[in-house]
């Protein structure tokens, strides 16, 4: 146990440490106390979990019934591939940049290496964005970004997902290739 400062209960406080899994807490009936253990010794103090289980639908009503203490819905964002990069091969270093609202992500940069087609490349990444009752505006879901980038910052298309293209989609799925460029 250590205390950089020296008050009682401070943020920077080492109170112990403990394990579990969702699946033991749900069983527990959605709460679980457990003892908080310092060099593998209980110490005495023990902390609260809560685990509670979401139906997830394709049904957007949920994001305008919120309540402010619960998820709307979980967005989730695939980047598979790109095709026909307009680079030269040695040149190419491209990866893909996301945004939905505050939310950032970045798949990981595709270069030339033997077996690897850089001008075609796959990303295979998946970033998931939780729909918060502070990220839905007017029951909407935030606009998604996919920026297509080579190198360090430089820009080789963009493309823009908006709400209205998410309740067009069947299922609530967009999928497709599409022209970024």
């Amino acid at each position: 146990c250590w205390d950089e400062d020296e008050g009682p209960m401070d943020a920077d406080d080492d109170l112990g440490v403990s394990a579990t899994t969702p699946g033991e807490i749900i069983l527990n009936g959605h709460t679980l106390e457990l003892p908080l253990q310092q060099d593998d010794k209980p110490n005495g103090v023990c902390v609260t979990l809560g685990c509670e289980v979401l139906n997830f639908t394709t049904n957007l009503a949920s994001l305008s019934d919120t309540d402010g203490k619960h998820m709307c819905g979980l967005l989730t964002i695939l980047v598979l591939r790109a095709f026909d990069i307009p680079l030269e091969k040695e040149q190419a270093a491209t990866f893909v940049s996301v945004s939905c609202g505050s939310s950032q992500f970045a798949t990981a940069a595709v270069v030339d290496y033997p077996g690897v087609d850089s001008l075609n490349p796959w990303y295979d990444q998946a970033f998931l964005v939780d729909l918060t009752p502070a990220r839905i505006q007017d029951g909407k879901v935030p606009t998604v970004k996919f920026q297509l980038i080579n190198g360090v910052a430089t820009e080789l298309g963009s493309l823009i997902l908006t709400h209205d293209d998410i309740v067009a989609a069947l299922d609530n799925t967009v999928a497709g290739t599409r022209s970024i460029g």
